[in-house]
C-alpha cells in the first residue's frame, strides 16, 4: 500500500501544479483587455479563409487564429471564453513537461520541476492572455517529446510527427525557428548525428514543404515591416533584463535597493545549482541536461544575434518556452543535487531554497498585481453604467481594439475608417473588410465619421486628448473622467 502512495505522490505533485497554475490564472482572467488580444477577438469575427488572408495582412501566422475561432464556435466569442483556450493549453502544455521530464530525469524531478514551472511568472502572466503563447508553448513541448522518442525508437514515424509539429509551430508563430534550430543544435553538434546519413534532412525540408502555402505571405509581411517596427534595439542590458523579467517579473531598469540584492542573489544561486546538478548528473541523463539547457539558453541568444545583425526583434514574450523551461532546469537541477550532495552543503541548499521561494513569491505577486496594458475597460465600463446610454466613438485604433469587445446592444463601439483607422498597420486591414462584409453591430466599423454622425446624432467619445474633438457642430452633454481618458457625450446641433 505504501509503495503504491509513494509511485502516486509524482502524479499527485502534476495534479497539484495544476490546480495552482489554474487558481493563479483565473484570478486575473477578467484583467482589462489590451491592443493585441483585441485584435485576436476582432479577427476571428471572419470563416478560415477570411482570417488566412487578413493574417497575412498582419505580421503572425494563421494557426493560432484557427484555433481560436474553432473554440469560439464552441465556446462563445465572449472574454473569459476566449480567454480560457490559452489556459486550456497551459493546462495541456504541464502536463506534457511532466512527463517529458519524467523520460528524461523520473519521476521526483519531473514532478518539482513541473510544480516550479506551474509558478513562473511568464507562465501566469501568458497562460490567460488571448494569444498565441500556450499554444507555441504546447507545440514546442510535443515536439521536443517527439524528437527524443525519435532518437531513442529510430522510428519513421516519430520523426514524420516531429516534422509536422515544426512545421506546425511555424504556421502559429515564427519565432518558434528559434527553437527548432536549438534542437538542431542538439543533433549535430551535441549528438553528432551525420547530417546526410540520419533523417535530419528529410525532416527538416518535410517541414518545409509543409510550410510552403504560408512563405508568400511570409515574404510580404517581411516586405511590410522592412522599413522598421516599434521593438527596441538591442543593449548590453537586454540579456539581463529578459533574465529580470523570468525570474522576479521586473524590468532590469526597476530593478534597485533590496530587490537588486535578491535579484544577483537568486542568478548567483541559480547558476550554482545548474552546475552542481550537471556535475553529479548520471552519464545516461547528461544528454537530457544538456538538451534542456540548450532549449533554455539558445533561442534567446540566437534572438540577440538576428536582433543585431538583422532589425530589432528581441521581445520577452516571444521566448516563453524558454522562460518557463528555465524554471524546469532549476527544479530538475534542484531534486538532481538535494539527492547527492553532502551534510556540508545542506546549509546552502536550504538558503538557496529560500531565494527561490522569496523570488517566485515577489514574482506572483508582481503578476497579479501588475498594471494593465490599456486602461481602456475602466473608462467602458462607467459609460456602460451611466445613465445616459449611447453609442460609443472610438478616437483611434488602441481604444478600439481594448474596448469593442466590450461592445453592447446598448451601448455598442465604433470606428470609423477615415478617423479611427489612420496608421497603416496590417492590424487595421480586418476592420477595412469587415466593414462591407459583416453587419454594423458586428463590425462596428463605419466607412466614414460622416456616416457614423448621420446615424447617431448623440454618442459618447472616448479620448486621451479631451481637447481634440472630432466635429465641431455637437455640443458636450456630459463628461467622465479617468486618470488615463476621457468620455464626452456628444449631441448634434439643432
Amino acid at each position: 500500500m505504501k509503495s503504491k502512495i509513494v509511485r502516486f505522490l509524482p502524479y499527485f505533485a502534476l495534479i497539484v501544479a495544476i490546480v495552482l497554475f489554474l487558481i493563479l490564472v483565473l484570478v486575473n482572467i477578467s484583467y482589462p483587455i489590451w491592443f493585441d488580444e483585441g485584435y485576436s477577438a476582432y479577427l476571428i469575427k471572419g470563416n478560415f479563409g477570411e482570417i488566412w488572408h487578413l493574417t497575412s495582412l498582419d505580421v503572425h501566422p494563421p494557426f493560432y487564429y484557427f484555433l481560436l475561432k474553432i473554440w469560439s464556435l464552441i465556446f462563445g466569442d465572449g472574454l473569459i471564453a476566449l480567454r480560457l483556450m490559452s489556459v486550456f493549453f497551459g493546462a495541456v502544455s504541464l502536463v506534457l513537461l511532466f512527463f517529458l521530464l519524467k523520460h528524461w530525469f523520473g519521476q521526483k524531478p519531473a514532478a518539482f520541476a513541473t510544480l516550479l514551472s506551474a509558478l513562473s511568472p511568464f507562465l501566469i502572466r501568458y497562460g490567460m492572455e488571448m494569444r498565441m503563447y500556450m499554444v507555441i508553448l504546447t507545440i514546442v513541448l510535443s515536439a521536443t517529446f517527439l524528437l527524443t522518442l525519435a532518437i531513442e525508437k529510430k522510428q519513421k514515424i516519430y520523426w514524420i510527427l516531429y516534422a509536422f509539429f515544426v512545421a506546425l509551430g511555424m504556421y502559429t508563430h515564427y519565432f518558434t525557428f528559434l527553437v527548432w534550430l536549438a534542437q538542431l543544435f542538439y543533433l549535430v553538434f551535441v549528438l553528432k548525428l551525420p547530417v546526410f546519413k540520419s533523417p535530419i534532412i528529410p525532416v527538416y525540408l518535410g517541414a518545409i514543404l509543409l510550410f510552403l502555402p504560408w512563405v508568400p505571405s511570409l515574404l510580404s509581411q517581411m516586405n511590410a515591416i522592412s522599413g522598421g517596427f516599434w521593438i527596441p534595439e538591442v543593449t548590453a542590458v537586454t540579456p539581463l533584463s529578459f533574465l529580470s523579467s523570468v525570474f522576479i517579473f521586473t524590468e532590469a531598469k526597476n530593478v534597485t535597493g533590496f530587490l537588486l540584492l535578491l535579484f544577483f542573489l537568486f542568478l548567483a544561486t541559480y547558476f550554482f545549482i545548474i552546475k552542481k546538478a550537471y556535475q553529479k548528473t548520471e552519464k545516461n541523463a547528461r544528454k537530457s541536461f544538456t538538451f534542456l539547457g540548450i532549449l533554455v539558453a539558445l533561442p534567446p541568444l540566437f534572438l540577440i544575434l538576428v536582433s543585431i545583425i538583422y532589425k530589432p526583434m528581441f521581445v520577452d514574450r516571444y521566448l516563453v518556452p524558454s522562460s518557463i523551461l528555465i524554471w524546469s532546469l532549476l527544479g530538475v537541477s534542484l531534486v538532481i543535487i538535494i539527492s547527492k550532495i553532502g551534510k556540508n552543503l545542506r546549509a546552502l541548499i536550504i538558503a538557496s531554497i529560500l531565494i527561490i521561494v522569496s523570488s517566485l513569491c515577489f514574482s506572483i505577486s508582481k503578476v497579479l498585481t501588475r498594471e494593465p496594458e490599456s486602461y481602456v475597460q475602466n473608462i467602458v465600463s462607467l459609460v456602460q453604467h451611466s445613465a445616459d446610454s449611447a453609442p460609443i466613438l472610438a478616437s483611434d485604433i488602441w481604444v478600439f481594439f481594448s474596448a469593442n469587445i466590450y461592445s453592447t446592444k446598448a451601448t455598442p463601439v465604433f470606428g470609423t475608417i477615415d478617423s479611427t483607422f489612420t496608421n497603416g498597420w496590417g492590424a487595421e486591414e480586418p476592420m477595412k473588410y469587415y466593414v462591407d462584409h459583416l453587419p454594423r453591430l458586428e463590425s462596428g466599423v463605419y466607412q466614414t465619421l460622416d456616416d457614423f454622425l448621420a446615424e447617431n446624432p448623440t454618442f459618447w467619445y472616448i479620448t486621451e486628448n479631451p481637447d481634440s474633438l472630432p466635429v465641431s457642430d455637437f455640443s458636450v452633454t456630459a463628461s467622465i473622467k479617468t486618470e488615463h481618458f476621457t468620455a464626452l457625450k456628444l449631441e448634434a446641433l439643432d
